[in-house]
């Protein structure tokens, strides 16, 4: 039995033309699928033998086809088997592991970031031929004492009477960090 072998890329649309199987004879050739036509993926012009794609073909659920195909001039019929195999295509959506990623620089980092923002939210989006998808980074700015402690005053002074009470507060100095 004669064996006729196509190869078709996944997410065909509708209706579109595959190919044509045809009969040299004198007489009127009908042209049927007979078998193997799972799902109604194909469907066949019973006059001219052409074979087209008439449901969605998807590699993920059947990579391979094989029909029988039945050509009748309704006194003989002769049939042969038209294998099609569903070439794998990119239909899935870049996917993010999480919506949100969060990470942390400290404010010495030199990237020439501005030093007064202390977040930043970003949306990455990934993106292939016929898909896309986002997510959002957040960076939070920690802030690093580079600033060394001071004293408001150089100088600090008291005067105190002599025989005070021990433990006598004399004064409290406050250093300011920044």
């Amino acid at each position: 039995m004669p064996e006729i072998v196509s190869a078709w890329s996944g997410l065909s649309p509708r209706d579109s033309f595959l190919l044509t199987c045809s009969v040299v004879s004198s007489s009127r050739i009908r042209y049927e699928i007979t078998s193997g036509n799972i799902g109604g993926a194909f469907a066949v012009k019973n006059m001219t033998g052409a074979i087209y794609v008439a449901g969605a073909l998807d590699y993920e659920t059947r990579k391979r086809y094989e029909l029988r195909l039945a050509a009748s001039d309704n006194l003989k019929e002769n049939y042969t088997t038209v294998v099609i195999h569903v070439k794998d295509v990119n239909d899935n959506p870049p996917v993010f592991e999480r919506p949100t990623y969060r990470t942390q620089i400290t404010e010495e980092d030199d990237r020439n970031l501005p030093k007064r923002v202390l977040q930043y939210h970003l949306t990455l989006v990934a993106s292939d031929s016929l898909n896309e998808n986002e997510t959002i980074i957040v960076i939070n700015v920690k802030d690093v004492n580079d600033m060394p402690p001071s004293f408001p005053q150089q100088v600090y002074e008291r005067t105190m009477d002599e025989e005070l009470a021990v433990p006598f507060p004399i004064m409290q100095v406050v250093l300011l960090v920044c």
